[in-house]
C-alpha cells in the first residue's frame, strides 16, 4: 500500500496523467477535424500508406513492423505521431552528440588485450562470436587476464559485493535498474557514506522508472547530502518521448577498477532473500577481477556522461593496473543499447549466435519467455538438428500477465523437441547461456523484447574450460529443483489464450 500511494502522488503520475492528457487532447482534435473536413480524412489514408510503406522496408523484425502497422491503420494520424515518436531505438540528437564526444575520448576505446587471431586460432568455434560482439559494442573488448567467481544465490553474491565495497580505497560505481530501502541498500549505504568521508568517489546511478515505486521521487538529492554523486538515469518527462521508453536495465559494480559484478541482482531485499513474496528469488551473477573491469569502467562512465551531461577527466578511472593470474577463462564484456552507441541489437545476436553454433547442449535461466520469431526458430532448429536444448523458467511467477506471455512460447518449443523446466521453489531471476562446455553469458538481458530491444542491457561472454562449467554446474543445480513441462501441461486455458492474443500484438511495443 505505502508503494502504491507513493507513486499516486508523485511526479511519475504526474507526468502520466500528463502524457495521457496529451495523447487525449491529440485524439479529440483529429476527431473533430474529420469530421469536417473529407480532406482532413484523405489525407490521413494517404499519410497512413506512406508509413506503412516505410515500416514494411524497415530493417527489424515481423512482429515490430506487423504492430505498427496495426497501430497506423486503426488510429491513422495519432499512429503515425507514435510510430515516428516512440518506435526509433535512438537516442536523441543532443543525446547522440554527447555520446560522440565520449566515445572519442582519449582510453575509453581501448585494444583488445588478447590477439583475436591467437583466440581464433585456440578456439575456432568461437572466434566468429568475438567478432560479431566487438562490431555491435565499440567498448567489448577481448580479455584474458581475469578471473571470476559465478554465483547461483544472490545472497552469496552479496557477501562478496559488501566485502569488495568496504575494502574499496579510489572510487565505487553503482548502475542499478532498481534500489529499494531495505536491509540490502541500508547496509550497501552505511558504507558508502563511510568511504565518501574516507575520500572514495562514490557514484550511484539508478533508473528513474525502475525505482519509481521503490525510491521517494528525489531520491538522488538524499544521497547527494551525504556526499555520494548520484543522478536518475532517464528522468521521467510529461511528454511523449522515446526516452521514457529505454531504460537502464543494467546491474554494475565496479570497485576501484579492479573488480566488477554483473548478473540479474538488482539492490532490493528479495533478491537475497531477505523478503519472500514469490518464494524463494532465484537469482545470479558473476564478479570480475582483472583486466575485464576495465570495459564495465569504461560502460558506466560512458552512461553517468550521457546522464549527467558533466564533461571531466576520466583517464584517472581507466589508467588502473591491477595483473591477476588468468583462471583460463576468456571473458569479452559488452553492452547493448539504443543508436548510435549501438548500431545493432547486440544481446539478441549473442543469444542468436549462441543457439546458431550449439551442438551439443544449450542450457538457458531466463525469468521471462516473451521472444520474437527469430529466436523461437533458431531454438527450434537447435532443438531439431539434434542439441538438447533445455529452458528453466520461473515456477511463482512475479506477473500474472507476462507469466502468461511466457507460457504461450512453451508449446510450439517443446513440440519442436526443446525441454521447459519450471524452478518450483519459487521466482527464478537468473539470467544465464551456457553450450557444449565451451561459452558461457551471464547478463542481465531477459529473453524478451524490453531487453533485446529497447533497454540499455550488459552482459559478459566466457569461453575456456573452468569458468563455463561453473555456468553449466549452477543450471544442472537449478534444474534439480524443476519439474518438467510436457505438451500437454503447456496448452493454455482458452481465458489465457484470449489475453495472449490480445498481448501479443503489441508485445514488441511494451
Amino acid at each position: 500500500m505505502r508503494k502504491l500511494c507513493r507513486v499516486l502522488f508523485s511526479r511519475y503520475m504526474f507526468c502520466a496523467l500528463a502524457i495521457l492528457l496529451e495523447i487525449a487532447l491529440m485524439v479529440t482534435l483529429f476527431v473533430d477535424l474529420a469530421n469536417y473536413s473529407l480532406l482532413f480524412i484523405a489525407l490521413a489514408l494517404i499519410l497512413s500508406l506512406f508509413t506503412i510503406l516505410r515500416i514494411v522496408n524497415q530493417n527489424t523484425n515481423p512482429e515490430f513492423r506487423l504492430t505498427w502497422i496495426v497501430v497506423v491503420m486503426c488510429v491513422p494520424y495519432i499512429g503515425i505521431f507514435l510510430y515516428f515518436t516512440l518506435s526509433r531505438r535512438k537516442l536523441s540528437r543532443k543525446d547522440s552528440e554527447i555520446m560522440r564526444v565520449v566515445m572519442h575520448r582519449p582510453g575509453m576505446i581501448g585494444e583488445s588485450p588478447v590477439s583475436l587471431v591467437a583466440f581464433s586460432g585456440r578456439y575456432p568455434t568461437y572466434g566468429g562470436q568475438v567478432l560479431s560482439v566487438i562490431h555491435d559494442d565499440p567498448l567489448a573488448r577481448l580479455c584474458s587476464a581475469t578471473r571470476s567467481d559465478y554465483y547461483t544465490m544472490g545472497a552469496d553474491m552479496y557477501c562478496d559485493m559488501l566485502r569488495d565495497i568496504k575494502a574499496a580505497e579510489s572510487f565505487i560505481f553503482l548502475e542499478y535498474f532498481i534500489i529499494e530501502k531495505g536491509v540490502m541498500w541500508d547496509e550497501i549505504l552505511t558504507v558508502l557514506r563511510e568511504k565518501v568521508k574516507c575520500g572514495v568517489d562514490v557514484r550511484v546511478m539508478y533508473d528513474d522508472i525502475g525505482c519509481m515505486s521503490t525510491l521517494p521521487s528525489h531520491y538522488d538529492r538524499t544521497l547527494q547530502r551525504y556526499g555520494i554523486k548520484c543522478c536518475r538515469f532517464a528522468s521521467v518527462t510529461p511528454k511523449v518521448t522515446i526516452a521514457n521508453n529505454n531504460r537502464d536495465h543494467r546491474k554494475i559494480l565496479v570497485v576501484d577498477g579492479k573488480i566488477s559484478y554483473t548478473g540479474g541482482i538488482n539492490l532490493a531485499d528479495e533478491y537475497i532473500g531477505e523478503r519472500r513474496r514469490f518464494g524463494i528469488w532465484k537469482d545470479g551473477g558473476i564478479r570480475l577481477e582483472g583486466e575485464a573491469v576495465a570495459v564495465f569502467t569504461r560502460m558506466f562512465l560512458a552512461a553517468w556522461e550521457l546522464t549527467t551531461r558533466e564533461h571531466e577527466d576520466i583517464s584517472r578511472y581507466l589508467e588502473v593496473r591491477h595483473s591477476v593470474p588468468s583462471d583460463g577463462g576468456y571473458y569479452l564484456p559488452f553492452g547493448t543499447g539504443p543508436a548510435p552507441v549501438y548500431s545493432e541489437h547486440g544481446g539478441k545476436n549473442a543469444l542468436l549466435n549462441m543457439i546458431n553454433g550449439s551442438t551439443r547442449y544449450l542450457y538457458v535461466t531466463t525469468p521471462y519467455l516473451i521472444i520474437d520469431f527469430d529466436l523461437t526458430e533458431a531454438l527450434q532448429c537447435a532443438a531439431r538438428r539434434g542439441v538438447d536444448v533445455r529452458i528453466i523458467t520461473p515456477g511463482v511467477p512475479d506477473k500474472k500477465i507476462v507469466n502468461i506471455m511466457t507460457k504461450s512460447s512453451y508449446y510450439d518449443l517443446i513440440t519442436a523437441g526443446v525441454r521447459i523446466f519450471e524452478y518450483t521453489p519459487g521466482f527464478l531471476h537468473m539470467k544465464s547461456v551456457v553450450t557444449d562446455d565451451g561459452c558461457a553469458f551471464v547478463s542481465t538481458v531477459n529473453f524478451d523484447y524490453r531487453s533485446l530491444i529497447h533497454h540499455f542491457e550488459d552482459g559478459v561472454l566466457i569461453f575456456g574450460t573452468d569458468p563455463v562449467i561453473k555456468v553449466r554446474d549452477g543450471f544442472l543445480s537449478t534444474l534439480a529443483e524443476s519439474r518438467e513441462i510436457d505438451a500437454k501441461g503447456a496448452r493454455l486455458r482458452f481465458s489465457d489464450k484470449i489475453i495472449k492474443s490480445c498481448i501479443r500484438l503489441f508485445a514488441p511495443l511494451l
